[in-house]
């Protein structure tokens, strides 16, 4: 069993038990008092523990929600390897993020004891939870001692049961943005306890999520690791080359959303082929070492460089705003990108970019056309449903190297 299947049979079985018994107690407890809300919140707490990719989409949520109560105060809890998206993007303020360590079970049930209590001593009244039917956070958003709960509910849907003590409960619709459903989560603020029929115009503007640019300073750093990697590059300046990303990893939780190693290698073959001027720059965290060294054996070329484990996500930024087009799979990677003016090529497999496509317009998505797609979903736990027993499922195959070499030649050579 892999840990991502454990991670989900904790939250869906214990997790299940500790809802209903909190509902019980939470029943009781409105039995004997009323629940007592504030004409507005004060100090909300919004939480997103996983995806670093799906924290920036609820960016625009979050900027409604500063100008839907400007007075305010806004803290944010997530899983510690997702606090420097968090950061980057500038939202919440620094001092206010507070994160839970998923190294370890001891440190993991430590550190959500000790927010808890923090945020509890912090005094929050209300918690807007952006996960999608986690047991976890639903339980956290009880035990912080919020009297505003928002999340999503069930409704009428079999399966998904994270109790009833949500005081604001959201029904999901799949025919909506994720963006959007995070705007809707925020805007049951404005309505009364219980459950709520949204009369609100769920909008997002792409122009909404900030773009990062880099300081001189970042660039010349970025610049200064690449010429490490190839001391030709000292000849040149960033400008006089076209610069692909390939981000061949998405991580032990998405791993079936990987293009083949062997598609990446020849639609590298074919960009450095097309032009002397054109370098891949592989990128990714110290676990894509190996994948990027087999990739660079496939391709044989000292244009093809390896950034994998020598970047933090800042410096990824840099990357991307002195690199011309980005070809990566339905990731955070695609997410970080509508960060900046990078051209972005995001190869969908069992999930639809109609719910998690980037919310940026320099972005393609590329859609496998097979009668299954998409099978990923809020409703099935977000897990496949594919019997493929291949590694690499048909829906990511279905988008070739073909396809994606003619729009990034296409890309590279746009006036």
């Amino acid at each position: 069993m892999t840990k991502i299947e454990i991670v989900r049979n904790l939250d869906k079985y214990l997790g299940t038990i500790i809802c209903w018994l909190l509902s019980i107690y939470y029943t009781i407890e409105r039995a004997i008092k009323i629940d007592k809300f504030p004409s507005c919140p004060q100090k909300i707490l919004l939480l997103k523990p996983a995806e670093m990719g799906t924290s920036v989409l609820a960016y625009p949520a979050i900027k409604e929600l500063k100008e839907m109560l400007k007075d305010v105060e806004l803290y944010f809890l997530t899983f510690k390897e997702n606090v420097e998206i968090i950061q980057l993007l500038g939202i919440i303020p620094e001092e206010n993020i507070f994160s839970i360590r998923i190294d370890s079970a001891l440190n993991f049930i430590k550190d959500t004891l000790l927010t808890i209590l923090k945020m509890r001593k912090i005094g929050i009244d209300a918690v807007i939870d952006l996960e999608f039917f986690s047991r976890y956070t639903a339980i956290l958003s009880y035990l912080i001692g919020a009297n505003w709960r928002v999340g999503l509910y069930r409704f009428n849907a079999e399966g998904l049961y994270r109790g009833n003590f949500l005081t604001h409960k959201v029904n999901y619709n799949h025919y909506l943005h994720v963006g959007q459903t995070f705007l809707a989560l925020i805007y049951a603020l404005k309505y009364p306890a219980g459950k709520i029929t949204m009369k609100e115009e769920l909008f997002i503007d792409f122009k909404d999520l900030p773009k990062l640019k880099s300081t001189e300073e970042g660039r010349t750093n970025i610049w200064n690791k690449l010429k490490e990697l190839n001391p030709e590059l000292s000849k040149k300046m960033p400008e006089e080359i076209k610069m692909v990303i390939f981000p061949p990893k998405t991580g032990e939780w998405l791993s079936f959303k990987e293009w083949p190693i062997e598609y990446f290698a020849k639609l590298g073959k074919q960009l450095l082929s097309l032009d002397e001027k054109v370098y891949i720059v592989i990128v990714g965290t110290s676990s894509s070492s190996l994948p990027a060294k087999e990739l660079i054996s496939f391709l044989g070329d000292k244009r093809c460089l390896d950034l994998t484990g020598k970047t933090t996500l800042k410096e990824l930024i840099d990357l991307y705003n002195i690199s011309s087009v980005l070809v990566t799979v339905d990731s955070g990677t695609a997410h970080f990108a509508a960060l900046t003016d990078i051209k972005t090529i995001s190869i969908f497999g069992p999930e639809t970019p109609l719910g998690f496509g980037p919310l940026s317009e320099n972005c393609i998505c590329l859609v496998p056309e097979v009668s299954c797609h998409p099978c990923f979903s809020v409703f099935n736990g977000r897990t496949i449903n594919c019997e493929d027993k291949q590694e690499i499922k048909s829906c990511v195959l279905d988008t070739t190297p073909e396809k994606v070499y003619k729009i990034v030649k296409e890309l590279l050579y746009q006036e």
